[in-house]
């Protein structure tokens, strides 16, 4: 990494190199081991997860550029976690969507784990399983 006096633009292309070859032997030992997996299903679900990435990625990229040169003064640290909070949420919501749109199995799983945690008081007081009585410790008979 030093060597080629790239700086960080080095490390991050050994990180994502090193990842893809990772992807590459985990793909191999797969196709190794599980000789019928359903590769038409799995490349379906890499395609739509790659264009979900190239839209949003820049969609965070676009929010915190234009927040911090326009709207927020970030040398204070309120207006830092505003941004912060408001690029997440503003990106999250960019993704979740184009994630919905395209029928990406996780979107959907995630927004029932949300709605789970969201009522999880509720799921309490209305669940249908009751709680056994505790059994004396010592009976006498």
């Amino acid at each position: 990494i030093y060597s080629f006096g790239w700086g960080i633009t080095g490390l991050v292309l050994a990180i994502s190199l090193s990842a893809f070859i990772r992807f590459i032997i985990l793909l191999m030992a797969i196709s190794w081991q599980l000789p019928d997996f359903a590769w038409d299903r799995f490349w379906q679900f890499v395609r739509k997860t790659l264009v979900v990435g190239l839209i949003s990625g820049p969609v965070f990229w676009l929010l915190m550029r234009l927040m911090d040169q326009y709207l927020l003064n970030t040398t204070r640290v309120f207006d830092l976690l505003l941004l912060t909070g408001g690029v997440l949420l503003g990106g999250s919501l960019v993704y979740l969507w184009l994630s919905l749109k395209l029928k990406i199995t996780q979107a959907r799983v995630f927004l029932k784990l949300v709605k789970k945690l969201v009522n999880f008081r509720q799921a309490f007081l209305v669940s249908k399983v009751q709680m056994e009585k505790p059994k004396e410790l010592f009976s006498t008979p």
